[in-house]
């Protein structure tokens, strides 16, 4: 059996195909963007939480 052939049967080698594209690209972007914003958030809390300590 050929390495293609392999790979069209499901087996553990189709990670090492270079023909292999299993991600999808709009779940990558929607990652990014609530990675983006949670680090965001915790940029802001940070601020805050200074202002709130360093006000007194």
């Amino acid at each position: 059996m050929s390495r293609k052939q392999a790979a069209a049967a499901g087996s553990p080698d189709d990670l090492w195909e270079r023909d292999y594209h299993e991600h999808d690209p709009i779940a990558s972007k929607t990652f990014g963007f609530w990675l983006y914003m949670m680090g965001d958030a915790l940029l802001f809390a940070a601020l805050f939480a200074a202002y709130g300590v360093l006000r007194s």
